[in-house]
């Protein structure tokens, strides 16, 4: 593949009104207009917020009202002795300006995960500047953008402007600017370029290894489940635990999926690390409520062996082998409790369950699924159809509605009965039957694949190099 790969030089432009799949809200909901002009140094933002109606409170989740500059009414007076996330204002205000100074995250950092410090860019949390309107589910900010600096963000875009839509607001939005590398995978359907923040003679390395997960979800379905993710690398060094130390999904103003990466690995090691494609499977579903976090860790778990497999990263031997091992080891530590039940644990009690209880019952529904529909239905399909109609979602949704949801699109009652007999049962869903009908048998904990067996077919179909 031509991946059409640049490295990002300073520029200037005005980033005007964009997504044309959106403008059918306006008539539906509020739609407020803002201008961010970014300081040449990169240590400040100026803000111009229009409002379609008057609004009457501002909030930024991690912002600091009172360290705002000049925040006044648009050719009007100061709005002084605001305090907190929130900025109250006058009545019948319809515009706002103000300068608010950019926190970095990163000049200085290092963590668990290794060391990163680089003078170049920037990272900081719009969550920290940007004072929105509530957003309903058919609001909307449209976004106009100049900056001297490359810049990423986490908002949708059409490459003229931004929107921001309402959002779960789990974990923390980014945006960076200044100097980093980018990769364009638009012939797999990402619409926004990934970000390499990291030296240049790793970008073609790191631009292969994002491209096949990408690949790999967008085929469940036949389209990435949100084009307009954005996908941040950061090479943090010489990592002690693995090719990919640590990643995880931000569904805060946009979605992003961002990792710590071991440039310095080969090719070979970052493909065989499975933290990609778990982290991309997350995209596949909304963002589940965090009491039930078992549901979107438990089949981003199942999808990340499946991936691994599909893309010939493991054989099938191994890719049932890991997801054998891992039942198990979550059987052996969950103490009795239920998948629901994993609410009221701390986390290091409960992380097994977590994570692969969820994966188990992805496995139940997927076979019976395939097993009722003589093939012609799957997970992917429906997940495919819910990629198609829910997503990305602007709330998060309970296990329950979830679970019905992925009937409704084609699950013939196969997720709610699995939902049903599992989510509140103590200790993992049960798989020895269900292995035994694939054909994988186990033997002092070594798994071997049994051809005959009568779901033999539906277990290839399950893995399938494609």
């Amino acid at each position: 593949m031509n991946k059409n790969m640049e490295y990002c030089c300073r520029y200037s432009a005005l980033l005007l009104l964009g997504l044309t799949a959106l403008t059918s809200l306006a008539s539906h909901g509020a739609t407020h207009r803002y201008e961010l002009v970014f300081a040449e140094d990169s240590n400040s933002v100026q803000v111009t917020a229009q409002f379609s109606t008057p609004v009457g409170r501002l909030k930024a989740r991690h912002g600091q009202a009172r360290k705002l500059r000049e925040l006044k009414v648009c050719g009007g007076p100061a709005i002084r002795h605001q305090r907190g996330k929130r900025i109250n204002l006058p009545e019948n205000t319809t515009c706002v300006a103000y300068v608010a100074d950019l926190l970095p995250e990163n000049k200085t950092q290092s963590s668990r995960w290794g060391d990163f410090s680089n003078s170049e860019v920037l990272i900081t949390t719009p969550s920290s500047f940007l004072f929105l309107p509530e957003l309903n589910n058919n609001d909307r900010v449209d976004i106009s953008v100049q900056a001297d600096q490359a810049i990423s963000v986490p908002w949708a875009s059409n490459g003229r402007g931004y929107t921001i839509v309402a959002s779960p607001e789990s974990s923390t939005g980014l945006i960076l600017l200044g100097r980093f590398h980018e990769i364009d995978l638009s012939a797999i359907g990402l619409e926004k370029k990934a970000v390499f923040v990291g030296a240049a003679d790793h970008l073609a390395k790191i631009s292969t290894w994002l491209e096949s997960p990408l690949a790999a979800v967008s085929a469940i379905g036949g389209r990435l489940p949100n084009p307009q993710v954005q996908v941040l690398a950061f090479d943090v060094g010489l990592s002690d635990r693995s090719p990919v130390p640590f990643g995880y999904v931000m569904r805060d103003q946009g979605e992003a999926v961002r990792f710590y990466v071991d440039a310095s690995r080969s090719l070979q090691d970052l493909q065989h690390d499975w933290t990609a494609s778990h982290e991309f499977s997350h995209l596949l579903l909304p963002y589940v409520r965090t009491q039930q976090k078992w549901i979107s860790e438990g089949f981003a778990s199942y999808y990340q062996n499946v991936l691994q497999t599909r893309q010939g990263y493991y054989s099938e031997v191994e890719g049932w082998q890991r997801l054998a091992g891992s039942f198990a080891s979550a059987q052996a530590q969950n103490a009795g409790m239920s998948p629901n039940g994993t609410a009221h644990r701390e986390f290091w009690q409960a992380r097994m369950m977590i994570y692969w209880s969820g994966a188990a019952m992805a496995l139940h529904a997927d076979t019976l699924l395939r097993e009722r529909s003589d093939g012609a239905r799957s997970l992917d399909t429906v997940l495919g159809k819910l990629s198609e109609c829910c997503l990305p979602s602007a709330h998060d949704w309970k296990g329950a509605d979830f679970f019905a949801k992925l009937d409704t699109l084609g699950g013939e009652g196969v997720f709610m009965q699995v939902y049903q007999k599992y989510a509140d049962r103590r200790g993992m869903p049960p798989t020895e039957v269900l292995f035994r009908r694939l054909g994988i048998e186990i033997s002092d904990k070594t798994v071997w694949l049994d051809d005959t067996a009568e779901l033999a077919h539906i277990r290839r179909a399950i893995m399938q190099v494609y």
